[in-house]
């Protein structure tokens, strides 16, 4: 009789695939590690933007107010303030974070301030990191 001998795995096959589950794990780790550091700075740049504009936001409410009670745009005293004066609009700037700057138009009636438009803007000119040359 002709009997074959059951197949039986040897110690390298399964040291090789523990190898290959330990090897596995520690890049599915490297990148969980990489990806978490990103997000943190990416949260941490996100965090100065909005604390920035918020102080920027403050600080052209507060020369708003002080326009409304009647002080001159050249004495209002806040760091940072601009005040541009057209015809019969004022137009108040706030710098903050890098090219960014909240920006107000108001004009000046019987009842006091009123406020034309409100807007956060890019004041900086937006250079490409690289050209493109395209095939024709």
């Amino acid at each position: 009789m002709n009997r074959k001998a059951p197949y039986r795995m040897g110690i390298g096959v399964s040291s090789l695939l523990l190898i290959l589950v330990v090897i596995s794990m520690t890049t599915l780790s490297v990148l969980a590690l990489l990806s978490a550091s990103s997000d943190l700075k990416l949260s941490n740049k996100r965090q100065e933007y909005v604390v920035a504009q918020a102080t920027a936001d403050s600080k052209l409410k507060e020369a708003l107010f002080l326009l409304n009670e009647g002080a001159k745009p050249e004495n209002l005293g806040i760091e940072g303030v601009r005040i541009e004066k057209t015809d019969e609009n004022w137009t108040v700037y706030v710098p903050f974070f890098e090219n960014m700057c909240v920006m107000a138009e108001v004009s000046l009636s019987s009842q006091g301030l009123k406020e034309n438009s409100y807007e956060v803007v890019n004041t900086g000119k937006w250079q490409p990191n690289e050209i493109l040359n395209l095939p024709h």
